[in-house]
């Protein structure tokens, strides 16, 4: 199973190496239709030994895809700048081959590189293409000196012009590439929140909640340390919204969650459980220290300014709180919710304003 993700790299990075290589061979095969037609002077021999020249350079670059080039070459993980400098690089020599139609080369490039561009980066992208403008000023010195009497100023511009292009690319198509991608992330990111928050309180929501919980009990048992789930519920909460509304209820709601967070601690975790519950996962705690820190919520709520408070009973805000300890007899995180549930229960049961304990067995 582990095996699954760089597998599928290899599969990617080698049909990569197969399209490039399709690619220059749909161009040797129309050398191969113009020469037939007598179009260019191109011999078959040469170009066999082009195409048995470019099945070699796949087959090396088959090779190199499933060899952990990656981890070999940190300038290159994606496998995408070496295939590209070779393919490029090759395109280059049929300059020498057929110097009429050197443009072939020209207009190839760009599209080789407009492929890449996305993976290789500025730097490589502009590297590659000082590399592929000297490849064909070296190929254009070949072709020369076998007597294909080309303008080697004009050749030259070609290069220049060449290498700007992959200038241009790697500066602006790369950094706009770049920051769609960094959009994408913000906006997965934003999302993810939105699914994991509660938009009144923005504390985790009950889903996030599970998931910390369930993530505190594996790392709790695999350490053999103490978890301790603390359960909150507001007294009397459906006075206060009767008598002055829901949107009054919703802001004590977002105050009492705001107050509570500040007098946490740290690795503590507050989360919004549902309607007026609250439920706190507190790890590496045992049952005395949460009771403690619970009691201390409790009389910091109660003693709070809250608004509205006065068309409670008692008059002020208070809450209900049941903690419970995972142990043998809570093997999981729905039998340890239940213990705190229960345990919130028998708080309210007793009078509220209240904490206790139900502590595993």
């Amino acid at each position: 199973m582990t095996l699954r993700g760089p597998r599928i790299r290899i599969r990617r990075r080698r049909a990569g190496v197969i399209e490039g290589a399709l690619a220059v061979h749909a161009i040797l095969f129309a050398y191969l239709a113009l020469s037939v037609m007598r179009v260019i002077d191109l011999s078959l021999m040469a170009w066999m030994i082009a195409v048995a020249g470019t099945l070699a350079v796949a087959g090396v670059l088959w090779l190199a895809a499933g060899s952990g080039w990656g981890r070999r070459n940190p300038w290159d993980p994606h496998f995408i700048v070496a295939p590209v400098a070779v393919y490029g690089l090759g395109v280059q020599g049929l300059v020498v081959v057929a110097p009429e139609l050197r443009f072939v080369p020209l207009i190839v490039w760009p599209v080789i590189l407009f492929y890449g561009v996305g993976l290789m980066g500025a730097r490589s992208v502009t590297a590659t293409g000082a590399l592929v403008a000297a490849g064909y000023l070296f190929a254009a010195s070949a072709a020369n000196s076998l007597g294909a009497g080309l303008n080697m100023a004009i050749e030259a511009v070609s290069a220049l012009t060449l290498f700007a292009v992959s200038a241009l690319a790697g500066i602006v198509f790369f950094r706009r590439m770049k920051r769609e991608r960094q959009e994408r992330e913000d906006l997965r990111r934003t999302l993810a929140q939105l699914a994991s928050t509660d938009p009144l309180t923005s504390l985790p929501n009950r889903r996030r909640f599970e998931e910390i919980l369930e993530d505190a009990i594996r790392r709790s048992r695999s350490l053999g340390r103490a978890c301790c789930l603390v359960m909150i519920d507001v007294d009397n909460f459906k006075t206060l919204n009767d008598m002055l509304g829901h949107v009054a209820g919703d802001d004590v709601l977002r105050e009492l969650g705001e107050v509570m967070r500040r007098h946490l601690r740290v690795r503590d975790v507050l989360a919004r459980f549902g309607g007026e519950e609250f439920a706190i996962v507190m790890t590496d705690t045992g049952i005395p220290e949460a009771l403690r820190i619970a009691e201390r919520l409790r009389q910091l709520v109660q003693a709070y300014p809250f608004p509205g408070e006065h068309v409670m009973p008692s008059g002020e805000l208070t809450i209900s709180i049941g903690l419970a300890a995972l142990g043998d007899g809570m093997p999981t995180a729905v039998d340890l919710v239940e213990a705190a549930d229960r345990a919130l229960y028998e708080a309210k049961r007793g009078g509220r304003n209240r904490c206790y304990v139900l502590a595993g067995e």
